[in-house]
């Protein structure tokens, strides 16, 4: 495969690599995001010398690490021994990789998805992730936030990024210079060396900028769903001054098995014990018997369920055989009034679905705030989605007060 990086060789090398990478604050973040089973399997693409690696295998994880630098590889495996730790360094191109195994999580960590510098190479990792990546499986990436006021700002004149003494004794200093080249959409970075007092070499450290609108649709468009986009390792949501794009993706369900419709007022009955069947089964986890009789009841009336059919944005999930499935509806003011899953098709996608139409409408709409008052058992579906609790409350029913959260997400188009 032709190799088209424009990195210079002494930017990895690994104790100068070691040396000038020593902050761990994405690690907290990644390490949020893995599985509650330390059995899943884990993979991150991009691995260096395992900064991430090591510490995610100390904490009993099952993780495996790629890296196309032989000399990267060759010391994460060195910590490893070191360390007395059982991991899989492999040495590939994460653009043509195929280890013939699905994982519970894949990461692209440190801005590495920049040194990808056409849309080919981008979309051919993509799909490499989307081979290797179990159905429910999440993928998390980050990369920065383009900022080409800094660029223009900073173009040419060489600035210290880096001081610093490597573990083989080599005293480092690396000045920066850079200018942007806007056919290719790649920031020519400079990194002029000093080892020991005395200039080096200059070393070549090209990353190509992805703007956000246009990462998003990649996104979309490679498969995946974009489940939260932050602009911070600390989570905060991305907005304009954000200098990182963090990403957490699922893949995107080809889910033939249901389709949306509107809702009609011929279906009012139907809804009705759907709703009904659904809390007396599946909400008597989280709430008691006589909370989920009283939660049911509400939905007695049939004229309620037929004024939201005919006032809200009301639609259903049903199957082959035209059976519904579940529904969702929510006001022209952005209030997501109901998301329901009958008790039998639990866990098959279909809240997901339900949702991402609902999103959908809101946008097109010019709905860009969603909330909605979540039951216990819904908080962990709609927190995975991007939706923030704002406050708990005790919210009446019929006749008695059940617990439940205001929850509520910002859209982005």
């Amino acid at each position: 495969m032709k190799m088209d990086y424009k990195v210079g060789d002494l930017v990895y090398d690994a104790d100068i690599y070691d040396g000038l990478n020593i902050y761990l604050s994405d690690l907290e973040f990644y390490k949020k995001w893995l599985p509650q089973n330390k059995d899943a399997k884990i993979l991150e693409l991009c691995c260096g010398t395992g900064r991430l690696t090591i510490p995610i295998a100390k904490d009993g994880y099952n993780i495996s690490g790629v890296d196309y630098t032989p000399s990267m590889i060759e010391r994460a495996k060195a910590k490893a021994f070191q360390s007395k730790l059982k991991i899989n360094f492999i040495e590939a191109d994460i653009r043509a990789l195929n280890l013939q195994e699905k994982f519970d999580l894949i990461f692209i960590p440190f801005n590495s998805i920049h040194h990808l510098y056409k849309n080919e190479n981008l979309f051919e990792v993509l799909k490499v992730v989307q081979n290797h990546l179990k159905e429910k499986g999440l993928f998390l990436l980050d990369c920065f936030n383009p900022n080409i006021q800094y660029i223009v700002e900073k173009e040419r004149e060489q600035q210290v990024i880096a001081e610093y003494t490597t573990n083989d004794g080599r005293n480092v200093l690396i000045k920066q210079s850079m200018y942007y080249e806007s056919t290719t959409q790649i920031n020519r970075i400079k990194w002029h060396y000093f080892i020991n007092g005395e200039f080096h070499s200059i070393q070549n450290m090209d990353m190509r900028l992805f703007f956000p609108q246009e990462l998003d649709s990649y996104f979309k468009q490679a498969g995946f769903n974009v489940i939260h986009k932050f602009g911070d390792f600390t989570e905060e949501a991305f907005n304009n001054d954000s200098e990182k794009q963090i990403y957490v993706l699922s893949l995107k369900k080809m889910n033939t098995d249901f389709t949306i419709r509107i809702a009609r007022l011929s279906d009012a009955s139907k809804l009705k014990d759907l709703f009904q069947n659904t809390v007396l089964t599946i909400n008597k986890r989280d709430y008691s018997k006589a909370e989920v009789e009283d939660w049911a009841s509400c939905g007695d009336n049939l004229s309620n369920i037929e004024e939201m059919i005919k006032t809200h944005y009301f639609i259903v999930a049903v199957n082959q055989q035209s059976q519904i499935v579940g529904f969702s509806s929510i006001t022209p003011q952005g209030y997501l009034h109901s998301m329901f899953v009958h008790k039998d098709f639990q866990d098959k996608g279909i809240a997901t679905m339900l949702l991402e139409e609902i999103e959908r409408y809101a946008i097109s709409n010019g709905i860009m705030r969603i909330a909605s008052e979540v039951s216990l058992t819904a908080r962990p579906f709609f927190e995975k989605r991007g939706y923030i609790v704002e406050k708990e409350q005790k919210r009446k029913a019929n006749q008695l007060s059940l617990i439940n959260f205001w929850m509520a997400k910002e859209l982005t188009k």
